[in-house]
Parts: structure tokens; C-alpha cells; sequence
């Protein structure tokens, strides 16, 4: 009851309150812009490398990431995420991967000579050899997350853990 006392009575001074939405604002920014502030300190960040990319074309990633040393988190990772209006009611719902309106989904390595080592290519084909997408065609709302997964010392499973984005993108249907 005390403690309900005292944020009931708790006020800010116009000081504190502008302090409070700046720093809400930054944070947004960050976020928004594909930085965001990474476990370790540091920054990360990820940038699709193209301009134009289309179903079927290669799309390659320029991404930063303070180094992980934590076993679980050495590998950072990038997934490529492409949405479509699947059910017709003329908006992408969500761009999640559990989506109802997901086409395409693929993920890989961030380090895009690695990648090139086990996949053949530096980065991803969009629509990949087998997706929604590739059977739907058109264009797709796109987006990349740079992220790791975590284990906890003792833990069974691993846990997402997400570095940046690159905000929406639009790719064209195939060339």
C-alpha cells in the first residue's frame, strides 16, 4: 500500500519529464534506423547492399556487431524475411516470422564470406529454390535481422537474440 502511496504521489518536473521523451526518442531512432545497442557494448547495424533487388536475385548484406565472445554468441546471424497480402485483405499483417502473410524466409551466416563457403553465394537468393514467394510471384516486403542465438550455462535451449534490423524494403517480382 505504501508503495502504491508513493507513485500515486510521485510528479516530475518539466525538466525530468523532457529528459524522459529525448531519451525516448533517441532510443526509437536507434531502433528504427537499424542500431541498436548490443549485449557486450558496442553498436550493431545491417544495410541491404542492393538497390533493386528482385525475386530470384542475390542480396547481400554490409552488417557491424561488437565482437561476441560468449561461446552461444560468437556467430552472428542475418535472416531474410519477405512478406506478401497471402489472405487478400490488402495489407501485410505483420512482419514476423510467424506471419500469416510470410513468403519467403531464409537465414545464414553474417559473415558474408562464410556464407559463400557453405551456400555457393555471398549472400541470399531471394525466394530461395523453393518458397511461397517463387510459386506467387510479384513483388515482397522485405526485411533482414542481424541476431545471434544465446545459451544459457546449464540451459537446454537456445534463445534469439536480435542486433538490428534493416527496416522494411520492397523487391520486385522476378526479372
Amino acid at each position: 500500500m505504501a508503495k502504491k502511496a508513493a507513485l500515486k504521489n510521485l510528479s516530475l518536473n518539466p525538466l525530468s519529464l523532457a529528459l524522459i521523451i529525448i531519451g525516448a526518442v533517441v532510443l526509437g531512432y536507434f531502433i528504427a534506423s537499424g542500431h541498436a545497442a548490443s549485449p557486450g557494448g558496442g553498436s550493431s547495424s545491417i544495410k541491404l547492399d542492393q538497390t533493386g533487388p528482385y525475386l530470384g536475385g542475390l542480396a547481400t548484406f554490409t552488417s557491424t556487431y561488437p565482437r561476441l565472445t560468449d561461446n552461444t554468441a560468437k556467430y552472428p546471424r542475418v535472416e531474410v524475411l519477405c512478406f506478401q497480402d497471402v489472405n487478400g485483405d490488402g495489407m501485410v499483417t505483420s512482419t514476423d516470422a510467424l506471419s500469416p502473410d510470410l513468403v519467403y524466409g531464409e537465414g545464414g551466416s553474417a559473415n558474408q564470406t562464410y556464407q559463400k563457403q557453405i551456400s555457393g553465394f555471398p549472400g541470399f537468393i531471394l525466394g530461395g529454390s523453393s518458397s511461397k514467394w517463387l510459386t506467387r510471384g510479384g513483388s515482397a516486403t522485405c526485411k533482414a535481422n542481424l541476431f545471434y542465438y544465446a545459451k544459457g550455462k546449464g540451459a537446454a535451449t537456445e534463445t534469439y537474440v536480435p542486433l538490428a534490423t534493416t527496416g522494411t524494403w520492397t523487391a520486385a517480382g522476378a526479372r
